[in-house]
């Protein structure tokens, strides 16, 4: 089922493309850590992108990089390849649904055709599905994070310390791949608290010692030293392309948490799944959490109200990104499926009799069809249109339209970059040894990573005040600047530095400086 959703999604075309459209910024950053790896201008334990940055080195470090690390290594077998990443991270989210599959499985028992539905229904989140085959790390840590949740699921209730081991094992890579994660970890420890708290004396006997609880801080410790590392060593390289930290709502203007507000209610929610069976699903635990409040003090009341405390701590500790940045919901998809699985297990208990009905399982799948459709519009959308996107029903005209915009104008700016040759780049004399402006790219490395040289861009830049930017750059020893988007930059400014055009193609041009 799985595999029809991810071809409804165009994941044979997806996965050949290097990154585009919405946030293709942050992937070109993942990809150009790998580029760096794979070039060996940098270490494992001294990361650094192709952006040179505050210091002209380049060198900053982020999550931890293991994955980006084998990938450099895969890369130096086949060449530099943006395919291999995606599929890696598509392993990764195959990884994660198998794992939310099987927990439903485990708590729905005999129910596999509930548990498959359920877990199709998760699968058309648009930011799973459009991020699932990416290059982003939060893939990498959602995948991990289900595959040990799971595995702690069956240590709570079996007690087998191979499911201890397994589950402290992927919580720390989790972590360290993506600190967010940590969510799912605390809400995993707060579980093991109410079992022990309110389980049966067998639960307290086979889970409580100290060796089990020394087990569970763990984790922390290679946390704590990797994002020590990551402090000092971009303190020491003067390097802050990179959030390291909290954006709290309470270091807001009221103005800007109010936008945010709308942005998350109004757009962001509905990519972190359909706005219907959010709504549907809110409903569902408030009334849960009202109707049974005089059982506050029991473990599943506890198991429902924990998760739903945690998406909240964690949306407001990173209020600030939700104006834009959907991909930060990502390793909330977790508390998304351990609700919706324990009201439904809740349910199965209480109402057993209506899951027997052949009814369920036929409006189930109907809902399934339609959402997975509704998200391989939009995914498509975010991609490349074509014919299946225009045709559908489920989006506006003026939604088409807008992706249809977006699509043609990032395309237009970076195709050319996409393609161009490496002979082509060595045959104007940028070589690898040389270092490049590229004015129009507002990302940090997207156009240094496709044309797979170390210089700079107009990141966080005023191109209103060209001149002056650009004199900022002559210390810096810039041999040839590249200019993907007139439209940003004012030509009459750069007059004095176009002197010596060496290349020109479909509005991109390159000139020695």
């Amino acid at each position: 089922m799985v595999s029809i959703q991810m071809l409804c999604y165009n994941y044979i075309e997806y996965i050949q493309m290097e990154p585009r459209s919405v946030h293709s910024w942050r992937q070109a950053d993942c990809l150009s850590f790998v580029l760096n790896f794979y070039n060996d201008r940098t270490t494992f334990l001294e990361p650094g992108v192709n952006n040179l940055g505050n210091t002209g080195d380049g060198k900053i470090a982020s999550d931890f990089p293991i994955v980006q690390y084998a990938v450099a290594q895969v890369w130096k077998i086949t060449g530099q390849s943006t395919m291999i990443y995606r599929l890696v991270d598509l392993g990764f989210l195959l990884l994660g649904l198998l794992s939310i599959y099987k927990l439903y499985c485990y708590w729905f028992k005999d129910k596999y055709w509930l548990a498959l539905l359920l877990t199709g229904i998760v699968y058309t989140s648009t930011i799973l599905a459009y991020y699932g085959p990416t290059s982003l790390s939060d893939i990498q840590a959602l995948g991990l994070s289900c595959a040990a949740f799971y595995h702690f699921i069956k240590w709570l209730d079996n007690k087998e310390n191979r499911y201890l081991y397994s589950t402290l094992f992927l919580f720390t890579f989790a972590g360290l791949l993506k600190m967010s994660s940590a969510f799912i970890f605390a809400i995993a420890i707060a579980y093991f608290v109410v079992r022990v708290l309110f389980g049966s004396q067998e639960d307290k006997k086979g889970l409580w010692s100290y060796s089990n609880v020394l087990f569970l801080f763990t984790p922390f410790l290679p946390w704590i030293a990797w994002y020590s590392h990551v402090h000092f060593y971009n303190e020491l390289h003067h390097n802050e392309f990179f959030l390291i930290g909290i954006l709290p709502i309470w270091e807001m203007t009221f103005e800007d948490a109010t936008y945010n507000t709308f942005c998350l209610v109004g757009d962001l929610s509905s990519f972190f799944l359909s706005t219907s069976i959010l709504f549907l699903l809110l409903v569902s635990v408030l009334a849960f959490l009202v109707l049974k409040f005089k059982s506050f003090f029991t473990e599943f009341y506890l198991r429902v109200l924990l998760p739903i405390l945690a998406l909240i701590c964690y949306i407001l500790l990173f209020y600030q990104v939700f104006n834009v940045h959907d991909y930060y919901l990502l390793n909330m998809i977790p508390i998304l499926v351990i609700v919706l699985g324990l009201l439904i297990k809740y349910a199965l208990e209480k109402y057993m009799s209506a899951f027997n009905h052949v009814f369920l399982p036929f409006t189930l799948f109907l809902v399934l069809v339609f959402l997975t459709h509704q998200t391989a519009v939009i995914t498509r959308g975010r991609i490349e249109m074509g014919n299946w996107g225009f045709l559908s029903m489920v989006i506006s005209k003026e939604k088409k339209a807008y992706f249809e915009w977006n699509t043609w104008y990032d395309r237009s700016r970076y195709e050319i970059l996409e393609n161009i040759q490496e002979e082509t780049l060595d045959s104007i004399g940028l070589t690898k040894d040389q270092k490049v402006l590229c004015l129009g790219d507002y990302t940090i490395n997207r156009s240094l990573y496709l044309i797979n040289r170390l210089g700079y861009t107009d990141f966080a830049q005023d191109l209103g005040n060209i001149d002056k930017f650009l004199a900022l750059y002559k210390d810096k020893r810039i041999n040839y600047l590249i200019v993907i988007d007139w439209d940003k930059v004012s030509k009459d400014k750069l007059e004095p530095y176009l002197k010596n055009k060496v290349y020109e193609k479909q509005g991109t041009s390159i000139y020695k400086l």
